[in-house]
Order: structure tokens, then sequence, then C-alpha cells
């Protein structure tokens, strides 16, 4: 799960002020990725917790900013992790997808049954 491990993902960052994010005061993080992104990180200023990242994309019409929203932390095994995940495309349509997870689990073995292609799925292809 890379948002755990925010620090190999950047090789720039810096502070850059604060600001509201609902009800929560936010460190803003500015941050260039590895891969030569601009970001900004959203922190929550009591929990710690990551409460947004922009990208910024570059395209031939300019920068793309896509908006992640982290909401409803549960703690799993230790490790507290967003439950609600909102996506966002910042440009004129607004579009989004919204992810919520029921449950989480780690290390938990997987038969490999669960990754055959559906009979109806494989009817489908021929």
């Amino acid at each position: 799960f890379k948002d755990l491990k925010l620090r190999d993902q950047y090789s720039q960052v810096s502070v850059s002020g604060t600001e509201r994010i609902g009800n929560r005061e936010a460190y803003v993080i500015e941050a260039q990725s590895v891969d030569n992104k601009a970001e900004k990180l959203f922190f929550d200023a009591q929990s710690g917790l990551l409460l947004r990242r922009i990208v910024f994309t570059k395209t031939v019409l300019g920068k793309n900013p896509e908006q992640t929203d982290f909401e409803d932390y549960r703690e799993v095994d230790g490790v507290r992790l967003a439950f609600t995940i909102r996506v966002s495309s910042l440009d004129d349509n607004h579009f989004g997808t919204t992810r919520n997870f029921i449950e989480v689990k780690h290390n938990v073995p997987v038969a490999d049954v669960k990754f055959d292609i559906p009979a109806a799925v494989k009817n489908d292809e021929k």
C-alpha cells in the first residue's frame, strides 16, 4: 500500500502552510514525486493522518489536477487505514469515484480459484 510509504515517493518536500479540510486543520506539504509530478499533501494537524492528496499531471493543455480525499480511518492490525477514498478530477467535468471498504484484512490466504475467470465470461469470449 503505497500511501504507507510516502517518504520513498518524493525527491523534494516542503511545508507550505496550513489549510482547513472540512472541519480539520491540515499541514500542507508541497512535494515533487520521483516520477516528476507536482503534488500537494494535506496532513491532519492533530492526528498526522493524510486527509487529501492533489496530483498535478502535465498534459498538452497544462496541469491536470486529480484530488484524492481519505476519510473514515480505522485501525487494522495496528495500522490506521482510510475506509473511504474519494478521487475527483478537478477539471471542468469534476468526474469522480468513491471507494468504501467494508473490511480490510492483511496477510490472509486467498485460494487461487478466486482469480479464475468466471465461466460466464469465458463463454462470452468464444
